[in-house]
């Protein structure tokens, strides 16, 4: 049930979460419980989080079967391509705050 029921969330990096699905995985195969490999690319797509849904979409919309190794590298790539444009904004708006605070000062 705790694959059935696994959520993905925001707050918490995509790999982990793909890592922690993966491992659940491996716990059903001990159990002699086989779910396929087409079956868990389509498990991981649907369980992401709400704000990947565009990314989803795309996946959804390609004609090609994943295996789960390939979804891996697309999720890597896609979180780290993430972090990136984040701390690129976040430093953009560094640089607007100290260019607004020296304008502010110069009009004093």
């Amino acid at each position: 049930m705790k694959y059935f029921k696994f959520k993905m969330l925001d707050s918490i990096p995509i790999m982990d979460q793909v890592h922690e699905l993966q491992v659940l995985v491996s716990r059903l195969r001990n159990l002699k419980v086989v779910i396929l490999e087409l079956l868990q690319v389509g498990a991981i797509i649907s369980k992401l989080p709400s704000s990947w849904n565009n990314y989803r979409k795309k996946f959804l919309h390609m004609a090609e079967d994943f295996i789960v190794e390939k979804i891996f590298m697309h999720l890597r790539i896609e979180e780290e391509t993430r972090k990136c444009d984040a701390m690129y904004l976040l430093q953009s708006f560094k640089v607007n705050h100290v260019n607004e605070s020296k304008n502010s000062r110069n009009s004093k």
